[in-house]
């Protein structure tokens, strides 16, 4: 696509004025354009040129970056084998150079490629390793993600106490070097370890303490996006009444920022929501704006979900033959966009409203 395009002949200049960083950079970004539109092959081969500029340069942060590139093309490609090879010549590459921060940063990569493939005994000792280097090299950065797939392996192993510890150390890393999104992938994580030990107090804590650091840094966009999910635990955790506040704020961002998309999705939420409360009107008319909405936007899927939920109110109401006329608009668009699974679930809806 043009994206790509644009990206090498940028890649081009910085290389004509003899600027490693910025080629390197202008690469990864045609890696994820060409990634995008599906062609793996030739992100394959602007993955392996950025690891040779970014090795030739020596810079270290670039190489991980480079590297993870690389590595997801195999791990996307179903050749897990093939991404820890490349990260093994890596690493034999920094070891030989006697670098121990590019070596963490290697074996961190190493970790996760190990964890992603299913192999939890190497992905646990390389993030280890990872981390000791970190610690040695004063690398916080690294030694926040080596702490990142120690959690993730720690939840695999049902030790959710201990990977709660590992992301929340993670979390204070990335604090003290004021990385946002990484502070918050880290509470999602913790906010994960949580879940899966059935703790949903403590998990919607860790959401909003997520939605905390959003709303600090003035992030609308991904706080209006983290209050859904504050929604969805405490709709889990306490009850749909108790969910309602967060899902509804959630809608007044999205609208202030003119996201129709999120407004939609926020409605759609609420209409539920006001649904399991007993309260059909106000949950059909929030079903009715984001069906507009998702249509405004072209969003298929959207608009069949917001459908079947005013389907499913008309059920309630006994208005049985307005219920069969949006559960039909839903299928057809189902039908339209692809979605096997979901016009499946059309039809069972379909055929439930005429028994």
């Amino acid at each position: 696509g043009d994206a790509a395009e644009f990206a090498l002949k940028s890649a081009k200049l910085y290389k004509q004025i003899g600027d490693a960083p910025g080629q390197v950079n202008a690469l990864q970004t045609a890696v994820s354009a060409l990634l995008a539109s599906r062609e793996s092959e030739a992100a394959f081969r602007v993955a392996k040129e950025a690891l040779e500029v970014a090795r030739s340069d020596g810079n270290a942060n670039l190489i991980g970056t480079s590297l993870e590139l690389l590595a997801n093309i195999h791990l996307q490609n179903e050749m897990p084998k093939k991404a820890l090879q490349v990260a093994q010549e890596e690493l034999e590459h920094a070891q030989e150079a006697g670098d121990a921060k590019r070596q963490a940063i290697v074996l961190q990569k190493m970790a996760s490629v190990h964890v992603a493939n299913n192999q939890p005994k190497e992905g646990i000792r390389r993030a280890e390793e990872a981390l000791e280097l970190a610690k040695s090299t004063k690398d916080k950065k690294v030694e926040a993600a080596a702490c990142s797939v120690i959690a993730i392996h720690l939840i695999n192993q049902k030790k959710f106490d201990d990977a709660a510890a590992a992301a929340r150390q993670a979390e204070a890393l990335l604090r003290e070097l004021g990385d946002v999104v990484g502070r918050v992938q880290a509470l999602q994580l913790v906010t994960s370890a949580y879940c899966e030990n059935n703790d949903h107090a403590n998990a919607i804590k860790a959401s909003w303490e997520q939605h905390a650091v959003y709303k600090e840094v003035g992030y609308k966009d991904l706080e209006a996006s983290t209050l859904l999910g504050v929604a969805d635990f405490l709709n889990m955790a306490k009850g749909a009444r108790e969910a309602l506040k967060p899902a509804q704020d959630s809608k007044v961002l999205f609208q202030q920022l003119g996201d129709k998309e999120g407004e939609a999705g926020a409605l759609l939420t609420i209409a539920n929501l006001q649904l399991a409360v007993q309260l059909p009107t106000d949950g059909l008319k929030s079903a009715k704006e984001s069906e507009l909405l998702s249509r405004s936007v072209g969003d298929v899927v959207g608009q069949a979900s917001a459908l079947q939920t005013a389907c499913t109110i008309y059920v309630m109401q006994q208005r049985h033959s307005e219920a069969v006329r949006v559960a039909n608009e839903a299928r057809d668009l189902l039908q339209k966009a692809g979605d096997r699974k979901a016009e499946a679930a059309a039809w069972q809806a379909i055929a439930q409203v005429h028994l």
